[in-house]
């Protein structure tokens, strides 16, 4: 393989870690939760048991000096994972903050009785530890990389400050291999991690968009639209919905068949998905030929021209119907939200706007000023 294209690969391999960071940062922060609980009680009883077991067999004080400070930290750990991680939700900068603590504490404790206690035996725990800690964790690979190597040149510069030179020797080469071996064991873990977030992401859209339009679907919305919603009335923005329905759909279906009544959804589905996109607002099918817009800080004259927008483009694509051009009828509900407001409540009154505008001749839009 060129080196052009390993440097293509690992730039893929890049992205794709971090569009997996962006896009699961919830479902990351929650396994790496379980995951502190699970290492720091594993951490703190290896700790224990060793160090019953080192009191027995060969007491040294520095040994025992190691084992009391990271069991210390251990502790913490194990407090921190059992009265947040399971009580509260942990943010994800946070989680992420704390697990690569973790894995630097471990690191310090494999690499202090590898050296410290023993000069002039081989390091035995040092391959173990570091191996250990390359897969702990859901950690971006090129920041656990770097802590890789960085943990490796520690370790070498204080076998050669404090090892006898026959151990020191084993160490290093058994340093080179063990390194070689994190970046490889890490790599592979790290991508089969990724595949796994990307089904579930891909898992997760698909549940999500409508598949005849390509649009968000009423789940989508119930998630995504509320948020925005609260944002409008926590900062007293105006805040408008729009409930659009295509005119006379049951006639084209009965007319046309239900094959060409799915390309017009699909048709109408590509102007709803093109338009919103251009102006930056939320949009969903909603229901059979009904479609949802939420439209954030957006007054009653901005709300007006995005119907008048709407019905222009949809007139524009002239889509063939049975009597003529299809058409579209569109409601419009504006409101102030104060704390007792609510988005069911707003989308009520833009559906009924949406019936105003059926009953008085349909290819138009009703505004209603929302309570």
């Amino acid at each position: 393989m060129s080196i052009e294209k390993l440097y293509l690969k690992a730039m893929r391999f890049s992205e794709r870690n971090k569009q997996y960071f962006q896009m699961s940062q919830q479902q990351i922060a929650d396994e790496n939760s379980i995951l502190l609980c699970f290492c720091s009680r594993a951490y703190c009883i290896f700790l224990l048991f060793y160090s019953i077991l080192t009191y027995v067999l060969m007491p040294n004080l520095i040994l025992v000096i190691c084992y009391a400070v990271f069991g210390a930290s251990g502790v913490g750990f194990l407090l921190f994972s059992r009265y947040f991680c399971r009580k509260r939700t942990v943010s994800f900068p946070v989680i992420q903050k704390v697990c690569l603590l973790f894995v630097w504490t471990v690191l310090a404790f494999t690499i202090s009785i590898s050296v410290f206690p023993f000069p002039g035996q081989p390091a035995i725990f040092f391959p173990l530890g570091f191996m250990l800690v390359s897969v702990l964790f859901i950690l971006p690979f090129f920041k656990m990389a770097l802590t890789l190597t960085l943990a490796f040149f520690i370790f070498a510069i204080l076998v050669l400050l404090y090892k006898m030179p026959e151990s020191a020797s084993y160490d290093l080469f058994g340093g080179i291999t063990t390194l070689l071996l994190g970046y490889f064991f890490l790599y592979v873990i790290s991508d089969l991690r990724l595949r796994g977030g990307e089904a579930l992401i891909r898992q997760k859209v698909l549940n999500r968009t409508d598949a005849l339009t390509g649009l968000p679907n009423r789940r989508w919305a119930s998630e995504n639209m509320p948020p925005c919603y609260r944002r409008c009335q926590k900062m007293q923005l105006p805040v408008a919905a729009m409930m659009v329905d295509i005119d006379d759909f049951k006639k084209y279906n009965d007319m046309l068949g239900h094959p060409a009544g799915d390309a017009c959804l699909k048709a109408i589905g590509e102007i709803i998905l093109s338009y919103s996109s251009d102006l930056g607002i939320l949009s969903a099918r909603y229901g059979g030929e009904e479609f949802l817009f939420l439209l954030g800080d957006c007054c009653r004259e901005e709300a007006l021209n995005a119907a008048k927008g709407l019905l222009e483009c949809v007139r524009s694509r002239a889509i063939p119907g049975p009597d003529g051009p299809v058409t579209i009828s569109i409601g419009v509900a504006v409101q102030l939200p104060d704390s007792d407001s609510s988005m069911e409540h707003l989308i009520e009154e833009a559906d009924a706007a949406l019936y105003h505008s059926k009953r008085i001749g349909k290819n138009q839009f009703t505004l209603l000023e929302a309570d």
